[in-house]
């Protein structure tokens, strides 16, 4: 735990932020300063932040700076609206980053029909081949 605010006190004070009150919510530290409110959270790579950002997606709280071991990110209240308000908001975010991350694939029904056939034809032999099997083996037992 003291290793771990000794990270955080080094990157507050890389930053220059003076603080007022550290609050601790799971995995992640908030911290109160007079300028805004922050958030430290354990580094665990930032691929998908970055893969967001690269589709344009800017609806996502800012990495203000980053360090090998903690990430300092803006902090966003919750504010208080209608739930309908909130639940067309939901919907249309989740339709944005449903737009922003969808590809689409070129399927050829000629290597579709291939590779059904192959797999057709592999099963037909293995039942072929335990048929034989059975066969053989019933011949020689009963008779």
């Amino acid at each position: 735990m003291k290793n771990q605010f000794k990270y955080i006190k080094q990157i507050l004070n890389k930053n220059n932020i003076k603080v007022n009150k550290y609050t601790i919510k799971g995995k992640s530290t908030i911290v109160n300063t007079s300028s805004g409110n922050y958030v430290i959270k354990e580094n665990k790579g930032t691929n998908i932040y970055n893969y967001l950002l690269s589709r344009n997606f800017k609806y996502i709280p800012r990495i203000l700076d980053k360090d090998n071991n903690y990430l300092l990110i803006e902090y966003l209240t919750d504010t208080k609206y209608d739930k309908d308000q909130r639940a067309f908001d939901l919907i249309h975010l989740t339709a944005l980053l449903h737009s922003k991350t969808t590809y689409y694939k070129e399927i050829n029904y000629d290597e579709n029909k291939k590779l059904y056939e192959s797999i057709k034809n592999k099963i037909n032999y293995i039942n072929n081949y335990y048929l034989d099997l059975i066969n053989n083996i019933e011949s020689k037992i009963y008779m």
